[in-house]
């Protein structure tokens, strides 16, 4: 269930932005939900988080983040102090799921390289500048929010095998294919030794859900600040 109003009007009461009007914003593929508050010229953002749910089989074998705020004030803690664009934190009720975040605008990747295909190469190219800096950044396991903990899990090989398995639960079947146990475990082996590779370099961060969906053309912004940042709260560390 997500905050009440009186709630989210009482969080809103101890910020800059009690008398701001309050816009809702499509939702993402997750339980979240967002609305714009505006002020005058000035604009924030409100992430209203639902109460956590029990996770799933596959979010816990994922290592999922799950509906925790804290996940996403931590990370966004650990980024913006490294001089990366992850919307920046005005406020957080962690116990109610509110935040308030920056507003990063609407140029998202996708919609910018539909109307100005042109950029693409551009604006991609930035994109992986960031990846880069983030593998040369050195992140903490334990990220701490005004005195709470968030503990950043490692992409390890039951990781993996969850993720790769999705194509059998999900493609396999789309294709009317039926697999025998047999073949699971073939495919669960080759991918296991396929695994040790990732070994030989040092791990960095993965902030997982890093497409065209969730990064943003910040024109204004030089180097790996140019490419905004969200939806980074299921990052493990892993291979680069």
């Amino acid at each position: 269930m997500s905050a009440p109003d009186s709630d989210i009007l009482r969080f809103l009461n101890g910020t800059d932005w009690a008398t701001a009007t309050r816009t809702k914003l499509p939702g993402d593929a997750s339980t979240r939900r967002y609305e714009r508050l505006a002020m005058g010229d000035e604009t924030a953002l409100l992430m209203i988080q639902p109460e956590p749910a029990l996770r799933t089989e596959y979010a816990q074998r994922a290592k999922l983040a799950g509906n925790n705020p804290l996940a996403v004030v931590a990370l966004t803690e650990q980024l913006t102090q490294r001089g990366f664009s992850a919307p920046k934190v005005i406020a957080a009720d962690l116990g109610k799921g509110l935040v308030l975040l920056e507003d990063l605008g609407d140029a998202l990747l996708a919609p910018v390289l539909e109307a100005s295909p042109a950029r693409e190469a551009e604006l991609y190219g930035r994109a992986v500048d960031t990846l880069a800096a983030l593998y040369r950044s050195t992140f903490p396991a334990q990220m701490e929010y005004k005195g709470e903990s968030w503990q950043v899990g490692t992409y390890d090989k039951d990781v993996l095998l969850t993720e790769a398995d999705l194509l059998l639960e999900w493609y396999a079947p789309d294709r009317s294919v039926t697999l025998t146990d047999a073949q699971r475990e073939a495919w669960r082996a080759a991918w296991t030794e396929a695994f040790k590779a990732l070994d030989a370099h040092a791990h960095g961060l993965i902030l997982r859900d890093f497409h065209a969906e969730n990064l943003f053309a910040l024109d204004d912004r030089e180097h790996e600040a140019a490419t905004g940042l969200i939806d980074f709260q299921d990052a493990l560390f892993g291979h680069p």
